[in-house]
């Protein structure tokens, strides 16, 4: 009968398994093409995952690539729905559900959101609306995004506080002191520490901001009108980066302006066209195995041991630089914001709890593999051992339609516009020197098809 137990246990974790979300498989999908975009579209609407975070990240994503603006804000609508799902459960501290895991791994249990993504989501529907031209809605989009970057760093301390809780609860579950001793030795945390040392050395951004959102918003409000509010938000998303990104020259040029226009009463005597360069894939996600020393279970008969774990793996570019030019200029785009440091500024905040709830499960699964040696036999702590084997899987969810960096460039707005590489312009467009002008390019790997979008104000 023990026998069959353990059987049955291995045949329905390979049936948890077979049952990986939709998205998962799809997320691995790069088109290059407009219409590449329209079919991977497609395949995720037939999925029709809609109660999962990721598919609303990415089909609010591929909408947006697609020119479809408002499928993309209602994707995005419903992702910040369920953002306000796990946040209200995480603030009426009654989140514990994630107790029992450790007998599986995170895979299994709904994605949790992250602050950079829960900012970009407002930041997207802010660009949404920007191109639909509903500035009123733009305007309540940024606003949220930049709240919720006012917040972040409050909500995270009670969201770690509570995670926490769910750890030493998983300890005390597991009913033996050696599963919490081990998940702080510093032996063992030392070992893994020095596998991320070279993850960890970059110059982060402060808690939960993105240079990117904060620079969008003063550049719209400067667009409608707003002058004040243009003149702070330039100011901070400056102060942001002026030591560590070339395009903060740029953004001084725009604070300038902000500023002189907020003294003035006349109207803008010359207009501007703004190209905004969404460079890119961003950082992913990929596993690392470290094997944890079987001398940590004295006389345990293990067969397996090891912690799987998530480590970040650099984002591309698709073009260093982009160069715009119209009858009178030419330059070329500079670096405000790395989505990737955003990225790895939370990761590396969350990186110890990561780090602590792998090695409770290591700890949790292989005492059970001990235990299916010492009380069943040979054959049933082989079979724990496969189990555990199988189990042992890092979480590599992310949102994966992010660009790796964003870039700005501006010009003053004559009849024409030219975008280009080095080698070719693949963007060409008639323009009124009476307009301003915000120009989004979108291009995800090289030789991509480029995806434009331009609203005029």
């Amino acid at each position: 009968m023990k026998k069959v137990f353990f059987l049955q246990l291995i045949v329905t974790l390979f049936l948890l398994n077979g049952c990986v979300s939709v998205t998962s498989n799809l997320s691995k999908i790069h088109p290059r093409t407009i219409d590449g975009y329209a079919v991977l579209y497609q395949k995720y609407l037939d999925s029709n995952e809609t109660n999962n975070l990721l598919w609303n990240y990415e089909t609010g994503s591929l909408s947006y690539f697609l020119s479809k603006y408002d499928q993309s804000v209602n994707h995005f609508d419903k992702a910040e729905w369920l953002i306000k799902e796990y946040e209200e459960r995480v603030l009426a501290k009654n989140s514990l559900e994630n107790i029992g895991s450790v007998l599986t791994n995170d895979n299994f249990m709904d994605y949790q959101p992250k602050e950079y993504e829960k900012i970009m989501v407002n930041t997207y529907k802010g660009i949404d609306f920007i191109l639909l031209g509903d500035f009123i809605n733009a305007r309540i989009e940024f606003n949220r995004a930049l709240v919720r970057q006012d917040r972040a760093r409050e909500f995270f301390k009670k969201e770690i506080e509570l995670k926490k809780k769910e750890i030493e609860a998983e300890q005390k579950h597991a009913n033996n002191p050696f599963v919490g001793s081990i998940a702080k030795d510093n032996k063992t945390t030392d070992v893994i520490l020095r596998r991320y040392s070279n993850l960890f050395t970059f110059k982060p951004y402060p808690d939960f901001v993105n240079p990117f959102t904060t620079y969008m918003a003063g550049l719209f409000f400067l667009n409608i009108g707003d002058y004040q509010k243009a003149t702070d938000l330039l100011k901070e998303s400056y102060g942001m980066i002026v030591e560590s990104s070339k395009g903060s020259e740029y953004i001084a040029k725009d604070l300038k302006l902000a500023i002189s226009q907020k003294r003035s009463l006349a109207p803008l005597k010359e207009h501007y066209t703004w190209v905004i360069f969404l460079n890119g894939r961003s950082t992913f996600k990929k596993q690392i195995r470290i094997d944890v020393p079987l001398f940590l279970f004295p006389h345990s008969n293990a067969y397996y041991t090891g912690i799987a774990l998530p480590i970040l793996v650099p984002g591309i570019k698709a073009y260093n630089t982009l160069f715009v030019s119209n009858a009178k200029q030419k330059k070329e785009t500079k670096t405000i914001a790395s989505m990737d440091n955003v990225i790895k500024t939370e990761f590396k905040k969350r990186f110890p709890l990561i780090m602590s709830r792998a090695l409770t499960r290591t700890v949790v699964q292989t005492l059970i593999q001990v235990e299916a040696y010492r009380k069943l036999g040979a054959w049933e702590g082989v079979i724990a051992s496969i189990y555990q084997s199988l189990v042992n899987q890092a979480d590599l969810r992310m949102w994966n339609e992010l660009p790796s960096e964003f870039q700005i460039v501006r010009l003053k707005t004559t009849k024409t516009l030219q975008i280009a590489t080095k080698t070719k312009t693949f963007f060409s467009m008639q323009t009124d020197p009476k307009r301003n002008y915000i120009v989004f390019v979108t291009i995800q790997e090289q030789n991509n098809q480029p995806i434009i979008q331009y609203q005029r104000f």
